[in-house]
């Protein structure tokens, strides 16, 4: 990933890179049972030459013993502060996270990401209420009145949030079923009466040009470039196998929504991404920082 923004010089490169490597060292000790309250800054730097603390750096990005770490090209960025750099990792299989890409280049503070979680929290209390009506067919003007009410209810809960964006707004309430189907619908008309497969490729190809899944473009893309490494085709299978040949574009929609709620291993989503960073934020110590 390409990073750009006004860069720190090397003197403040260094600085930064030793204070990162602390929170890594703390973390460290933190597991063996030392308390956070007997870790101060002076003491580890007795302990630990600037060399070393620089050394040190890109050896614990590779070591697996946390899930976290500070991502070197994000810290090069003077307008990005310690908690901003801190990026999870994706798990072994790299099936960890929903959209892993795209949450990492989220460069939210830890306010805003405060205040994510409070609002997602109040969405998923407060409509409730639109799962009762997830039966109805997605073309029917029932449906659409409740789905446009639910993201208008979501857009005022989100009113009482100053910090939030419109895209998130929009990612409290969007989920992946829409994208499947989608892609369905466009696969689907192109297959000729001989055809045994579903062409996934062409559906996912014609969503991207359209780019009606702006929150899922990476990850498209993604799928596009590296197929074998990539999970969403064979959720995909996976959510369209019950499908019947001859079924409606409601009758798909419903299946698609039912399977992606019971059969997916669903990987983490970005209210989860944020809520495990900001508790790493607390256990080592790391509190708003102000930019250098």
């Amino acid at each position: 990933m390409i990073v750009t923004g006004r860069r720190l010089d090397e003197e403040h490169q260094r600085e930064l890179y030793e204070r990162l490597t602390l929170y890594r060292i703390k973390a460290s000790k933190l597991a063996q049972g030392v308390c956070i309250d007997d870790q101060n800054d002076v003491a580890l730097r007795k302990e630990y030459s600037s060399d070393n603390l620089e050394n040190l750096f890109d050896y614990y990005k590779k070591a697996d013993s946390v899930d976290w770490y500070f991502d070197r090209g994000y810290c090069l960025l003077a307008d990005l502060d310690d908690y901003q750099s801190l990026v999870l990792t994706n798990g072994d299989d790299g099936r960890r996270f929903c959209d892993w890409e795209t949450y990492r280049s989220f460069f939210t503070s830890y306010e805003i990401d405060e205040e994510y979680v409070k609002l997602f929290e109040e969405i998923s209390k407060k409509i409730k209420w639109l799962k009762r009506y997830m039966e109805y067919e997605r073309a029917s003007s029932k449906w659409k009145e409740m789905d446009d009410r639910g993201f208008c209810q979501a857009a005022k809960i989100a009113a009482g949030f100053p910090r939030m964006s419109y895209k998130l707004t929009l990612m409290a309430y969007e989920d992946i079923d829409r994208l499947f189907f989608e892609i369905w619908k466009f696969a689907t008309k192109k297959m000729g009466a001989t055809d045994k497969k579903i062409d996934f490729r062409a559906g996912l190809v014609d969503v991207c040009r359209r780019n009606i899944f702006p929150r899922y473009r990476k990850r498209m893309q993604f799928a596009l470039d590296h197929s074998t490494l990539s999970d969403l085709e064979s959720n995909f299978d996976t959510c369209v196998e019950d499908i019947p040949d001859d079924a409606t574009e409601d009758v798909a929609w419903r299946l698609i929504t039912s399977a992606v709620w019971n059969k997916l291993h669903k990987p983490k989503m970005w209210h989860q991404y944020i809520m495990r960073k900001m508790e790493i934020a607390k256990h080592i110590g790391l509190g708003p920082q102000v930019c250098i």
